[in-house]
């Protein structure tokens, strides 16, 4: 098959490299813009039975005229002071500018200022002699808060204050702060736009740097970096249009999300750019070994395209094992970023070796044209190829790896022992604020905030209740919820909670009706809005549906807040197998930031046990098709899955060292994607290793095969090793805390597996199983260099050069 399509594309390499321009310009005019059709928001797309997901559809169903899924805050604050008139008045300003009516697109409900009935008098803190006092303008918004709306609505935060300051009556000493749950998802959105622009950016100008330094020469820089390109933008633009057309049928459930766009950048151009440089290699192979080019581009392909395709497959079928993942973004990502891969795999087997066929000598300028012999001649020069000083440098480490395997493995084994058992147990961060820099804006408002509100009114969680003929609209109901109310403000970490038995959050009891609190709190009870916003009116659900909001006395985006709400539920079950317990038969349901939080983290754990399995069976499925040799493959997958945990072990102890006191644990998306990534990855880098090992051991017999085979591939390894790793560190230029750490992950972690798996654990312990068997007759006793019979010999058997030592190692 890889004659065939050898023969093809050196043939017809004009055609070949029309139709993927075509193609390109084609499927381009075709396909929607990306940012139109891609989606965002983690807790959109979790599956149904979670707890949060029932309790949004139940809370959307009772109460529709609360259609309320985030929240913007203002904060205006007066340091070390009362806020004065003027002050207030800025605070009017601001809730006029944003009005719904004002923003219909941005997707602002209401507006509540110190004003607005029920909740105004919540909305200024008590001045204090240490913070001053503040007052909070909340936005409700219809986008849950991860909605990419939401940078929208940032935005126009942004530019109100701006007016706001550049005003000539603007108070001095007032400051302006945003902040809110719907602010933070949308300062992390826009912190996610920003890494995909940079992560492009540097990944581009990483590969072309590496490319130059690998090869020196301007087009052999220039056809693996066309190839990428064109396979990235065809492959995005077929996405775009499955997206598109997903939006029209029923039967085709395909999403994308905006921050994919880093990952198929990064691994298309590592990949794609590992994949034209094992080419390339093994192209000047053959034309130093005295092949004319045409025939060296068709030895080439038909000699790698096997490796080739079984490493670009390990890699595509451990992405697509993800798709058996019940959180919707890991579901469809890794799919999404395999089909990606599949345009630059064909890319690579037809467009590069057309482009080096048709730049023909002019490849390896201004450098001499590897050929031996004149120019365009099949027949072998007359001298050796001396090598060069990386080939000696490999030459030297082949041969001490097979002669001291023992040793050598016990000093890898012992290095790795440490970081590997610590990769055991790594702690994971579910604190999206933590994801921020300290700068921006919704960080900044956040911490006003706290200073003068409890931390948890960025985030109330939302305590959905179902109980049929409860009667929560009549008296005895309404006592129930007073009582139920009680006992949840006694929840150590719970701060205030809002019902229909106390709709401004005061404590629960009794009180004065004649003092001032006590007529508020009465008409608070009275009015309307109170029984519409905590008592559904829909007749389906009429006094069998109620609300409580919890605030909690922390960031509800901390891991306190996860502990407030398991002791939040736990408490629940206890009040329901309470003897004439009231609420027996009542379904409670939890909505919100930490709810929702809770719910990411029990369904991306669980994926994460499903996925790694099915990924270390996925991939030692195709190596052993593809070596046939069952221990060899075994192998190969644990010495990954032992680089893993070196790995993320290691990283864990780094950012555990760098953050300190803020450090909660590694952001909850890096071991998974490290995990598919560099087992799919790394495995790569065997096969081609594997490959060239047995290619030698035909003709050479195990041992020397193995040195040989380690030797020739050492340069080109690493050198796809240190792209690979150039391409993930593009990652880092990010601003989100989660990509900064998945980003180095994958840095180290393909460096591991290039120096340290490929070079030592590998080759050591195939060399200790050689000393332990006996060594069956080589399958061949052609020499090394002896070519099919469809060309010249390049060498006879006394044609040694100094790349292929006489002596056997043994």
């Amino acid at each position: 098959m890889y004659d065939r399509l050898a023969s093809f594309v050196t043939r017809h390499w004009l055609v070949v490299m029309l139709s993927w321009f075509v193609l390109a310009i084609g499927i381009n005019w075709l396909a929607p813009a990306w940012d139109d059709i891609t989606h965002d928001g983690d807790l959109a797309y979790m599956p149904g039975r979670m707890t949060s997901v029932r309790g949004e559809q139940l809370l959307a169903r009772a109460f529709p005229e609360n259609k309320s899924k985030g929240q913007v805050v203002l904060v205006l604050e007066r340091p070390g002071g009362a806020l004065r008139p003027e002050d207030y008045r800025v605070a009017d300003r601001l809730a006029e500018q944003l009005q719904p009516d004002a923003h219909p697109d941005l997707g602002i409900i209401e507006v509540w200022t110190r004003n607005s009935e029920v909740v105004g008098d919540k909305l200024t803190s008590p001045v204090t002699a240490k913070y001053g006092q503040a007052t909070l303008v909340p936005l409700l918004l219809s986008n849950e808060f991860m909605a990419t709306k939401n940078i929208e609505v940032v935005d126009a935060v942004q530019q109100a204050f701006a007016a706001e300051r550049a005003r000539p009556d603007f108070p001095a000493g007032l400051e302006l702060g945003i902040t809110g749950s719907a602010a933070i998802g949308g300062d992390m959105l826009g912190s996610a736009k920003e890494s995909i622009k940079n992560t492009e950016l540097t990944t581009v100008v990483l590969v072309v740097v590496f490319l130059l330094l690998v090869y020196r020469a301007p087009l052999l820089m220039v056809i693996p970096l066309s190839a990428i390109i064109l396979s990235v933008a065809i492959s995005m633009d077929v996405v775009a249009l499955l997206a598109d057309y997903s939006n029209h049928a029923d039967w085709l459930d395909f999403k994308v999300f905006k921050t994919t766009k880093i990952f198929i950048v990064s691994i298309l151009f590592g990949s794609g750019t590992d994949f034209c440089l094992f080419l390339i290699a093994r192209y000047q192979e053959e034309l130093k070994r005295g092949l004319e080019r045409t025939a060296a581009i068709q030895r080439t392909l038909a000699q790698t395209g096997d490796a080739l395709v079984a490493s670009a497959l390990t890699t595509v079928i451990g992405l697509g094992m993800m798709y058996f993942a019940d959180f919707g973004k890991f579901s469809y990502s890794g799919p999404t970023i395999a089909l990606c891969l599949m345009f630059t795999l064909a890319a690579c087997l037809t467009l590069a070796p057309a482009m080096l066929q048709a730049a023909g000598r002019f490849a390896f300028w201004p450098f001499k044209d590897p050929t031996r012999g004149d120019a365009g001649s099949s027949a072998p020069a007359s001298e050796p190829v001396a090598p060069g000083r990386m080939d000696r440098l490999w030459d030297k480490s082949s041969t001490l790896v097979v002669r001291h395997p023992g040793l050598i493995l016990i000093l890898a084994v012992a290095l790795m022992a440490i970081p590997a058992y610590e990769g055991l147990h790594v702690p994971l961060s579910y604190n999206l604020l933590n994801d921020l820099q300290d700068d921006r804006p919704s960080v900044v408002g956040t911490d006003m905030l706290r200073r003068h509100f409890s931390p948890g009114d960025i985030g109330p969680l939302t305590i959905v209740v179902r109980q049929p003929q409860a009667g929560f609209d009549t008296k005895p109901g309404e006592q129930n919820i007073a009582l139920l109310t009680k006992a949840l403000s006694e929840i150590d970490g719970v701060d205030t909670v809002r019902s229909y038995a106390e709709p401004l959050g005061d404590p629960p009891g009794l009180f004065n009706p004649l003092s001032q609190r006590g007529r508020r709190k009465m008409a608070a009870k009275r009015h309307p809005q109170t029984k519409a916003t905590y008592l559904s009116q829909v007749p389906e659900f009429q006094g069998d549906v109620t609300r409580f909001d919890v605030v909690m006395k922390c960031d509800p985006f901390s891991l306190a807040a996860l502990d407030v709400l398991n002791r939040v539920d736990a408490r629940l079950k206890e009040i329901q197998h309470e003897p004439d317990s009231p609420w027996k038969n009542a379904e409670f349901d939890f909505v919100g930031t930490t709810a929702g939080k809770r719910d990411l983290q029990a369904v991306t754990e669980s994926d994460q046990v499903v996925i790694m399995q099915l990924t270390v069976i996925a991939v030692y499925a195709v190596i052993l098709v593809m070596l046939r040799r069952p221990i060899i493959s075994i192998y190969l997958i644990i010495s990954d899955v032992a680089s893993y945990l070196m790995t993320i072990g290691l990283t864990e102890m780094f950012f555990g060292w760098l953050y300190r006191d803020t450090y909660e644990g590694l952001d909850w998306k890096v071991p998974l994607f490290l995990f598919v990534i560099l087992v799919a990855v790394g495995e790569d880098y065997n096969i081609y290793l594997v490959t060239r090992v047995f290619e030698e051991q035909k003709r050479h017999g195990r041992l020397e095969g193995l040195r040989r085979g380690l030797a020739q591939t050492g340069a080109i390894i690493t050198s796809c090793g240190v792209i690979m790793a150039g391409t993930f560190m593009s990652m880092m230029t990010g601003t989100l805390r989660g990509m900064l750490e998945l980003g180095f992950a994958l840095t180290l972690g393909i460096l591991l597996d290039t120096f340290l798996v490929r070079t030592i654990l590998v080759p050591a312990a195939m060399a200790l199983a050689y000393r332990f068997t006996a060594e069956p007759a080589p399958l061949s006793t052609r020499d090394d260099d002896e070519m099919s019979d469809d060309g010249p010999p390049r060498r006879t058997p006394s044609q040694k050069t100094p790349l292929e030592p006489a002596e056997r190692v043994s």
